[in-house]
């Protein structure tokens, strides 16, 4: 080996080595939730959807990615002929300070549908780890419209939402954390119904039962369909073990940072929750942090 290879792969090796080595920078709790930099006004409305969101499915997004992708704590509508933003720009400023350790993101998206003159607008939290593991699992479902790992949340979630009504159905299983068992049958099961309805006229519901995890909220909040007469199988039994195990969890830290109706503890219930001990504050920390 000549000399000056010989000093190119040292300077090589060297130059490289410390970012493949380097561990990641740890994450403050005032980057965690960072709803200080939001305006006065908007801080206890940020709070109140955060405890909200906690409250239902959206604890298994936030709390360690058990979910992608959750949604339903906060939707509101604009007629299309006259659009008044105000309330769409409040929620996005808020969904803005949504982020924690690199791992969360949020944001509102519109529905491609418009009902008697009226479009609607929903908030999306994504746990990014949890989402490109998705992508990466359901490469043969995403690749075709462009989407890869390192896809924007938005991206992903807007390119399912104009997709055709069935792949429509499916790509929203995946996003939702849904077993895949219960993606192949709700997809399927639309199809069905479509290709009847072409038929004939009148397309019919095909039967089904549905799974319903627990949630502050109550039941039908993190809820599947499946066929009629499902029994659990080791999708169903994994999926609940680990979200009973984090709502177990959030529901004896909620008791001690939660009083009344006040959403006002709820910063330092995810920043304790979320510190790994030495002032790591990442999401990922929730799914082995327990004070049980």
């Amino acid at each position: 080996m000549s000399k000056f290879f010989s000093s190119f792969v040292i300077i090589l090796s060297v130059s490289l080595s410390p970012l493949s080595a380097q561990a990641p920078q740890k994450s403050a709790a005032a980057e965690c939730f960072p709803f200080e930099r939001l305006p006065e006004s908007l801080r206890p409305r940020a709070e109140e959807m955060l405890l909200r969101a906690l409250d239902g499915e959206a604890l298994y997004t936030i709390a360690g990615g058990l979910k992608p992708m959750s949604s339903g704590f906060v939707s509101s509508s604009i007629k299309v002929d006259a659009p008044d933003l105000a309330e769409a720009e409040a929620t996005r400023q808020i969904l803005a300070t949504w982020t924690c350790g690199g791992e969360i993101a949020a944001g509102l998206h519109h529905f491609a549908a418009v009902y008697q003159g009226s479009r609607s607008l929903e908030a999306v939290v994504f746990h990014r780890p949890a989402l490109k593991n998705m992508l990466t699992r359901h490469a043969a479902f995403f690749t075709p419209y462009g989407l890869s790992p390192s896809s924007d949340p938005m991206e992903v979630v807007m390119t399912v939402e104009y997709a055709a009504t069935t792949p429509r159905l499916r790509g929203y299983g995946y996003l939702f954390g849904y077993p895949d068992y219960a993606v192949d049958f709700f997809a399927q099961a639309s199809e069905t119904q479509r290709l009847e309805e072409e038929k004939t006229g009148k397309g019919t519901l095909v039967p089904r039962d549905f799974v319903s995890l627990q949630t502050v909220r109550g039941e039908r909040r993190f809820v599947y369909a499946v066929p009629r007469g499902h029994e659990a199988n080791d999708a169903d039994r994994a999926l609940k073990t680990a979200a009973d195990a984090i709502y177990e969890d959030y529901s004896a830290r909620r008791t001690r940072h939660i009083t009344g109706e006040s959403a006002s503890g709820v910063l330092a219930l995810v920043r304790e929750w979320f510190d790994d001990g030495s002032g790591d504050v990442r999401p990922s920390h929730a799914r082995r942090i327990s004070i049980r």
